[in-house]
């Protein structure tokens, strides 16, 4: 039986970050029953952090890591900073240019028939590729999106409903899908619910949903099979051709 090939987009898989352990979470599953890729745009450490199936392929778009300017406490050093942003985001914009070309080579080569995009806008509402389907999923809040040029992607994943509203009113003609993080393994050992104790870890922003936290306490189960079944349906959603776009 021939696999269906699902190429996946991370911005480095060399570093410790959410979006990294999500693909790396979400390959290992999809791998057992697709053809997993996953290319790396930048890499900034020799070694990949999270650990992936072997029948997953792991490519490299390049041995660099992307121009980032150091936070900095003396003032002087903070206009000298500002002073060199412009041109950092104008190197940074010729690598992106070069790391697509090199993408769409990728992708020309391997024939996805669907991409999944962790990136910001590596990935953007211009891009299009006969007989693939783009996915963009989204990691972070709508603020950071709303800059970007997404309009013309067709499916986007959400990790909740909360600003839902606002990714449709600027992207109309695009499809949906709330699908939230899971755990890939659930602890087999018992706790003691009468201690009422719950250990959340991570940062105390909005969109981490600490509140969320508190309110669904009471609604604890095992997560992973409902998530994947929602991947799966939406998979089969996307075959409908209305989903693809043609290089012209």
């Amino acid at each position: 039986m021939i696999l269906k090939k699902i190429l996946i987009v991370v911005p480095d898989l060399s570093i410790v970050g959410g979006r990294e352990r999500v693909v790396a979470n979400l390959s290992n599953e999809l791998v057992k029953n697709y053809k997993i890729y996953i290319t790396s745009i930048f890499n900034a450490n020799k070694n990949i952090v999270f650990d992936y199936s072997k029948n997953i392929e792991l490519i490299k778009l390049s041995d660099i890591k992307e121009i980032t300017l150091p936070n900095v406490k003396n003032p002087f050093f903070k206009i000298l900073r500002e002073l060199a942003r412009p041109l950092v985001r104008f190197a940074n914009r010729i690598i992106i240019k070069i790391m697509n070309r090199r993408f769409i080579k990728l992708a020309k080569e391997i024939e996805p028939d669907i991409i999944i995009d962790n990136s910001d806008s590596f990935i953007n509402g211009k891009f299009a590729l006969k007989n693939s389907a783009v996915i963009k999923l989204i990691h972070d809040k709508f603020d950071i999106y709303k800059n970007f040029n997404l309009d013309g992607l067709q499916n986007f994943v959400l990790l909740s409903s909360q600003e839902l509203d606002s990714y449709k009113t600027k992207y109309p003609n695009s499809n949906f899908y709330i699908i939230p993080n899971f755990l890939p393994n659930i602890s087999n050992l018992n706790t003691n619910y009468s201690q009422k104790v719950v250990v959340s870890v991570g940062r105390l922003s909005k969109e981490k949903g600490f509140l969320r936290l508190i309110d669904i306490w009471k609604l604890i189960q095992d997560s992973k099979e409902v998530v994947m079944k929602q991947w799966m349906e939406l998979f089969e959603r996307i075959k409908n051709k209305d989903n693809y776009r043609e290089v012209k």
